[in-house]
Order: C-alpha cells, then structure tokens, then sequence
C-alpha cells in the first residue's frame, strides 16, 4: 500500500497534576463550530460545522468518553449472550464539500441513553478506501440529565413479542421515557434494539434483538413518507440466526406507529441485500401490505422525524 506522510489530525493534551490527558483532536478537513468544547448537550444533539471529503462524505459520531470506539465483546449473562457497549451512542452521514473549500454541514443525532456524564462529539471524513485514514476532530461534551420536572423528556412507544411457556403470542406496546428529542423514530428504534426491562421480561416480552443493542442503529432518513433505517452488520453475527417474522414484525410496528412513514426501508452497513440476506424477508415494507396488525397502530403518533 502506499503510504503518505501528512498529518491527517493533531492531538491535544493538556497537562493537570503532572500528568497529561487529551482534551480533544483537530483536523484541517473538517471542524466542529457547535457545540463548544466542553458544552452541556442532550438528544437530539445539533452539530454544524465546515469540512470536506470524499464526495463531500462528513460522519458525526456521538460517544461516550472513554470508550475505545469499534470494539464490543460478547458476554454470556443470565442464559443469553449480549453486547457491551462499544460507546457509540449516535451517529448521522451528512454532505459537506468535495473540493478545496471547507462547506458548512448542520445535523442532528439523536442518541441513546449515556454510560456516563461525559461524552465526545466526533466528525471524520471519508476516504472512500477500505484502508484509507480519515481525518477527524473531536470535541469533549457533558450530558444533561434529563428530568421530568423540567419537561425535558420525549415518550416513545416500541412493541415487543409477548411468550407465553415458550407460545408466541401478540406485539405488546411498553412505553420508554428518554431524553427530549424530535428524532423520535430513531430514538424508538433504538429503545427498541436496547430491548425489554427486566420486570417486562418476567412478564413475557422478549426481544430478539441482543440486549442494548441500541448503538446498532447508524442512522435514519426520512422524508415523503418513506423511511430509510440504516443499521450496523453487528445485528447478523455468525451463528445466529432470529426468527425472522417476529423480528420484522417488532421493527415495521415500532415504525409504522407514526402516521407520517409508509415505507419503510432497512439497510445493514448501508445495504439492502445484506439485510434480506440476513433474515430472508426482503428490506422494504409498505403500510398496509401485512406490515403489521392493525391494532399496533392504535393512538398511533401523528409525526416521526
């Protein structure tokens, strides 16, 4: 491979009690202009700034601190297996500039539930190379407690599978209280994904989806009634195959509560294929055309974004 000398991204380090930390990264390619170092942000979280890339391709990655980015372990727990946390918490594709000039971007990431109070706000480019080094700014950001006295919170509905004595029954809606956000398809899908409570496991709901799998979900564009969700390969993991109808019933009811969606759209790394590949049921749904039962839809909510 060929190799070329060029700072991609600087570093910095500031030193506290004689020993240094990083306190963020910068690169020529692409800036953060808001939030500002160190700001208090909850979901969604609006990003702008100025970049330039491989077909204008700009990545804003929300995460927690801490977290070394794109490494999950599997754990065996409680007779399942599960992921932890990779500290991605959201992430949206935005367009910048492809030429010489850095152009502005704005983007909103809605984002699942923090480990922790602090978090980092990362924008990289693309090369459009398997191997290629992406150049990438990072910001350090702390994570507003939502609470409901001050009415910071959104509520969402997902639906999981009822099982009764291993029979399964209907789609059961539960309700999930999470940081304000207008991006509430994205948030219910990622509710969805993290999976039942434990008192609503005891009561026979179940996920097929590996607990807290919420950081599963890239991303998701809307617009004209169809709904594009974009999902991580991390989902199809070898050896493990869902049963596929409870799976697609679970997701198109999440999505189809919201009165504004049609069509719905699923992608695995930004694949159709590889998603009707995984559970053998195409990608692309339509209201109405055996989504999902009628009554899911009920007090279905007026709008998604």
């Amino acid at each position: 491979r060929e190799v070329h000398d060029r700072v991609r991204s600087t570093i910095n380090l500031q030193r506290f009690d004689g020993h240094w930390f990083v306190t963020g990264a910068v690169a020529g390619e692409v800036r953060i202009d808001t939030p500002a170092p160190g700001a208090e942000v909850a979901s969604p979280v609006r990003v702008e700034g100025r970049g330039r890339g491989y077909e204008g391709t700009v990545v804003v990655e929300v995460r927690d601190a801490f977290q070394p980015a794109g490494q999950t372990m599997r754990l065996f727990e409680n007779g399942r297996w599960v992921w932890t946390r990779d500290g991605n918490l959201g992430q949206e594709v935005t367009i910048a500039g492809s030429y010489e000039d850095l152009v502005p971007f704005n983007v909103l990431v809605a984002i699942s539930a923090p480990a922790g109070p602090r978090g980092v706000i990362l924008a990289r480019t693309d090369t459009g190379l398997a191997w290629g080094m992406v150049a990438f700014t990072a910001i350090p950001v702390r994570f507003a407690a939502a609470t409901s006295e001050t009415g910071e919170v959104t509520t969402l509905r997902v639906f999981f599978t009822e099982r009764t004595d291993g029979t399964r029954g209907g789609l059961v809606a539960v309700e999930r209280t999470v940081p304000k956000t207008t991006g509430v398809l994205r948030a219910s899908l990622v509710a969805l994904l993290d999976g039942p409570t434990a008192e609503e496991a005891a009561a026979g709901l179940v996920s097929w989806f590996r607990a807290d799998a919420g950081g599963a979900v890239d991303g998701v564009n809307l617009g004209e009634g169809r709904a594009t969700v974009r999902l991580s390969s991390r989902l199809a993991e070898p050896h493990w195959a869902p049963p596929a109808d409870e799976v697609i019933a679970e997701l198109n009811a999440t999505a189809f509560q919201f009165a504004n969606v049609d069509v719905v759209r699923y992608e695995l790394d930004g694949s159709c294929e590889a998603f009707d590949a995984w559970l053998n049921r195409g990608c692309e749904f339509t209201r109405g055309a055996g989504s999902l039962p009628s009554s899911a839809l009920e007090g279905a909510s007026t709008a998604a974004r």
